[in-house]
């Protein structure tokens, strides 16, 4: 039987974090146990993630916009590559696939589709969208 102290809620209660998902039913349950290949995979993005500009604080007009949009969508890349280096890494992939998939990156980034269009296709003037109040 698997330890009771080593849950999937227990896990995400001690780092202060079961407010922002909502697990699937009967995950909260299900045990814990990270391989080698979750721990790796888990550092490769949390190394990524804390390099990137749209997890630093920034004074509300500091950067440009779609840099910092950019970025974030390229975390969606970046999670796919590490899940194709490290196929075994199961209980990563499961929380990567909520986290950016089902409750705060993808809904997060569809209202700004027409930004990222905007950076990735650059405007003919040349002008970058920079930080400025939204409207609408």
């Amino acid at each position: 039987m698997s330890d009771p102290n080593k849950t999937w809620l227990v896990l995400l209660q001690k780092h202060e974090v079961h407010g922002l998902l909502q697990l699937p039913q009967g995950l909260a349950e299900r045990p814990w146990a990270p391989t080698p290949a979750d721990r790796k995979a888990a550092w490769w993005l949390y190394s990524e993630l804390r390099t990137r500009i749209t997890t630093q604080s920034l004074d509300y007009r500091a950067g440009d916009e779609t840099t910092a949009l950019a970025s974030f969508h390229s975390l969606f890349a970046t999670t796919r590559k590490i899940l194709h280096k490290y196929p075994l890494c199961c209980q990563f992939g499961l929380l990567a696939d909520l986290m950016l998939s089902r409750f705060r990156l993808r809904p997060a980034i569809g209202g700004r589709q027409p930004d990222l269009a905007a950076h990735l296709l650059p405007p003919a003037t040349g002008e970058n969208l920079s930080r400025s109040p939204r409207h609408g």
